[in-house]
């Protein structure tokens, strides 16, 4: 789709996604501009995974550490590439376990197995279980090619990973732009857990579209 008539288009400041992995199988991406500092993206490694304290750790790239005053361009980074993180898991750390039956039924200590009718062999899963709700990685393209990635909390509005595209893409404007999954317009007041997305999904962005939510 072109741009409306009588506007000029500025040019896109490069952006690349760094991701960060840990020990734990976290998977957190942002995407973020090669001169900004790497400090941001630390800082939105603690918020996402909130069972690491914060300032714990090492951060690393291609095995050595890097540092938050530095940014992607001191590291030569591209987009896609990866940093790993590091914690000396101490005693002290906890993570909360919810145990589930085959029924999914949570299962509580103080209950016996007769008490969910099991029977022999019967098997009792058990999932972590995070409060604040689970990250997962949403990408919002346009008709442009551009795709801006955020990882957001399952139980975070929508409209955080909207803001976040807007702040990346600003000369598209906030007006008259409609985000749609699976076809339908999304809600940006919703979470990606009220509607059902999951870890890398995609929204997509029509212009000209008054936004009317179902």
């Amino acid at each position: 789709m072109s741009a409306p008539s009588g506007k000029t288009s500025a040019p896109v400041t490069a952006f690349i996604a760094v991701w960060v992995y840990d020990e734990e199988g976290h998977q957190i991406v942002r995407t973020m501009r090669p001169t900004d500092k790497l400090q941001d993206l630390m800082d939105f490694y603690y918020a996402m995974v909130t069972d690491v304290p914060r300032g714990k750790g090492v951060f690393l790239y291609k095995r050595k550490r890097v540092y938050g005053e530095e940014t992607p361009a001191d590291y030569g980074m591209n987009s896609s590439d990866e940093i790993e993180f590091l914690l000396d898991m101490g005693p002290d750390m906890f993570i909360t376990l919810t145990v589930e039956d085959d029924d999914g039924r949570k299962v509580l200590g103080w209950k016996t197995p007769a008490d969910y009718e099991m029977e022999d062999e019967d098997r009792i899963d058990f999932c972590s279980e995070l409060k604040t709700g689970k990250p997962l990685t949403l990408t919002v393209s346009d008709c442009d090619g551009r795709r801006i990635a955020r990882t957001i909390r399952s139980t975070d509005k929508l409209q955080v990973l909207i803001d976040f595209y807007h702040s990346a893409v600003p000369i598209l404007g906030i007006g008259g732009v409609a985000f749609l999954y699976d076809g339908q317009q999304v809600d940006l007041s919703k979470t990606p857990m009220d509607l059902g997305l999951e870890d890398g999904d995609e929204i997509e962005t029509m212009i000209g579209v008054p936004r009317s939510y179902s």
